[in-house]
């Protein structure tokens, strides 16, 4: 159990109410980002920002590694971090998903999702198994799990009529669990055999993160934690205004504000 997992388990059993000196945000590096680039934050402190079809990454103490335009793959939607050697690349644009190395520029190949059982994704998610991946089929409300050759692995058929979804603004695998998110309807978790095996009918949350036993749940100045084990939660305030977008790496609390994505770490006094 992790530093932040022991802080949280002591005050899910304890019940404190929670002051400004049981608990801190201590800041670590920030990065730069515009209003209309998107990010995401991998396992090992890396951070991609990407807009349009140019990608550009940061180690993990904030320096600048490269840029690297993705002219094949055109707009780029998600880039999506399987491990320390490979990222996948979605274009909603283009209808493709293509696998690369962790410099962007090796590629082991592409596939045209409208050649498969697919009529239009608009969001893509990597598995706990590296070479496979979901495809949320919005046309058909579908959910695909595919392998990088073109495989069809498993397939929850029809969330719309299944379990009542609209749309879906939050979707990812962790741990052989299936999250996903309808901010009018609440989260889903599914095995990866396509069943249903929790529910939290949480509202209106303007991001989501998931890591470890944890799903974070962001509203404007503050975070909701949610254990899916222990079904415990707890609320905290955010450490800055104008939250836009939170991740969850490890220990490591990512924030995007207006300009800037900040690192925290939360400490207990």
């Amino acid at each position: 159990m992790n530093y932040t997992l022991c802080f949280l388990f002591f005050l899910f059993c304890s019940n404190l109410s929670l002051t400004q000196e049981q608990f801190e945000w201590v800041k670590g590096v920030d990065y730069k980002i515009d209003s209309l680039s998107k990010w995401k934050a991998d396992g090992l402190g890396n951070v991609y920002v990407f807009k349009n079809n140019v990608i550009n990454k940061y180690d993990s103490l904030g320096v600048f590694k490269f840029s690297e335009s993705q002219k094949n793959v055109g707009s780029i939607k998600d880039v999506l971090p399987v491990n320390a050697m490979k990222v996948l690349l979605f274009s909603e644009e283009q209808q493709m998903i293509c696998s690369s190395d962790n410099t962007l520029t090796n590629y082991s190949g592409c596939i045209d999702l409208s050649s498969l059982d697919i009529e239009y994704a608009t969001m893509v998610s990597s598995s706990s198994q590296p070479d496979k991946f979901w495809v949320f089929d919005q046309i058909n409300y579908d959910l695909v799990l595919y392998s990088l050759l073109g495989t069809q692995s498993q397939k929850i058929t029809n969330i719309k009529r299944t379990i009542g979804f609209n749309s879906i603004e939050y979707l990812k695998e962790h741990e052989n669990k299936l999250f996903i998110y309808d901010k009018t309807i609440g989260l889903y978790l599914f095995d990866i055999y396509g069943s249903v095996i929790n529910f939290y009918p949480i509202l209106g949350a303007t991001s989501i993160a998931v890591s470890n036993n944890l799903v974070l749940f962001q509203f404007e100045n503050s975070m909701l934690i949610w254990d899916f084990k222990t079904n415990k939660e707890l609320t905290l305030p955010l450490p800055i205004v104008g939250v836009k977008e939170i991740q969850k790496q490890e220990d490591v609390y990512y924030l995007q504000s207006k300009n800037k994505i900040y690192k925290y770490r939360l400490v207990l006094n």
